[in-house]
């Protein structure tokens, strides 16, 4: 049985346990090279071939008007999704390995959120609407529905008349200002670096699948990409993790250290990585540093503290659950997590676990220390240990 034959837990993901890119910490950003460009070209993740241009001008009227780029840009934003939706459907098991192109995502006739929002932002940009990516973590829907979804997802963001407009494949665009009170997000990114940022988003796939050199191939071409971007120094630990490479996973820490000195986000994906290999006091030193540091992503320190309370590390701990309620309450987050726990609690029928999410509800609309939280189901369920180990069963059964 090959690799990608190997079914893994759906917690492995969390092994990356994905950071955002925030450019601002960034203490010497580096241009991008011609070759940069290059390499970037190679990928093709938003080419459109000439039948898929077609295809859209026999679908979309808009398209075959001799001026469609002068046509409101919010109509021709929620043309193409209403179009693309009804062409492309979500990939619930995505057992390609890496990540799709446009292409792929459009032969393949569906992809996952990141590859379908590609497909849906190399239309807009043919449209003539100059739109920007935002990557967020975490994010719930921001029409306040409920939906919600872990770990990344893209936003297209383009302007029209002094009006802010929010696209998304899921439900098309919508006028809002910024993203702030819905989730973590990162600044604009640049083509180029949404480019950088997909290819390691592949990467990751390929790690989960147990294609470590692929994977590697991945991060490392990302970085040619865009050099800037720690987070591909920091994916790269965790594979060294994966490889039990501890020296090499040592030498990714730093270099993402030397990128972003000011990032408490590395430390405490170090402090992950020391827990793992059974370096308590070494996860404790890495916390503790990330707490004294820069972050606008609460959550990374909610983990932190579930962590620190079970090698019985209490009192940074509770440092740890203070900077998660110092962040929360300045990136504006009491909504989303009203919102999370307002979805989660639909899930339990018994009215005991319905009050315990009430009262959860109440505390993070306080924003009190989460110690209810830290107990709940909600917490992660699998250890860091557990997942390594799950993927290395896993491995070792697909080469017998």
């Amino acid at each position: 049985m090959k690799p990608d034959k190997v079914t893994y837990p759906s917690e492995a993901i969390d092994l990356f346990n994905p950071l955002l890119y925030y450019k601002d910490y960034v203490s010497s950003p580096v241009k991008p090279t011609a070759e940069a460009r290059l390499l970037a070209e190679d990928y093709a993740l938003f080419v459109l071939k000439p039948e898929m241009i077609q295809k859209a001008k026999e679908n979309i009227p808009l398209f075959r008007s001799p001026d469609f780029m002068k046509q409101n840009p919010v109509v021709v934003a929620r043309t193409i999704r209403h179009w693309l939706a009804s062409e492309i459907v979500y990939d619930d098991s995505h057992t390609l390995q890496g990540i799709r192109s446009t292409v792929g995502t459009w032969e393949d006739q569906k992809g996952h959120c990141m590859e379908k929002n590609s497909l849906y932002y190399a239309f807009l940009r043919y449209a003539g609407i100059n739109t920007e990516w935002h990557v967020a973590k975490n994010p719930i829907s921001y029409k306040f529905s409920g939906a919600f979804d872990v770990g990344h997802h893209p936003f297209l963001r383009f302007r029209y008349q002094g009006a802010t407009y929010f696209a998304d494949f899921a439900c098309g665009p919508q006028q809002r200002e910024s993203l702030v009170g819905l989730c973590a997000t990162s600044a604009p990114f640049s083509e180029l670096e949404m480019i950088s940022f997909l290819v390691g988003e592949g990467g990751e796939d390929l790690a989960v699948k147990g294609h470590y050199q692929k994977a590697e191939y991945s991060f490392r071409d990302a970085l040619k990409i865009d050099p800037n971007n720690y987070v591909h120094h920091v994916s790269l630990a965790v594979l060294c993790g994966l490889r039990n490479d501890e020296e090499g996973a040592r030498k990714e820490f730093a270099r993402a250290r030397s990128i972003a000195p000011r990032c408490g986000d590395i430390d405490k994906s170090e402090g992950d990585f020391n827990l793992d290999i059974g370096d308590e006091a070494g996860a404790v030193s890495s916390y503790q540093r990330a707490i004294h540091k820069q972050s606008r992503d609460a959550f990374l320190f909610l983990d932190a503290a579930r962590r620190l309370h079970a090698i019985g590390a209490p009192k940074t701990a509770k440092q740890a659950e203070e900077h998660f309620v110092k962040l929360a309450k300045r990136e504006g987050i009491t909504q989303y997590l009203k919102i999370m726990f307002d979805h989660e609690s639909e899930g339990y029928r018994h009215r005991t676990e319905c009050q315990k999410r009430r009262r959860q509800i109440e505390i993070f609309n306080s924003m009190k220390p989460a110690y209810v939280l830290l107990k709940s189901p909600i917490a992660i369920k699998m250890s860091i240990r557990e997942h390594m180990e799950a993927i290395r069963k896993a491995r070792r059964k697909s080469n017998r």
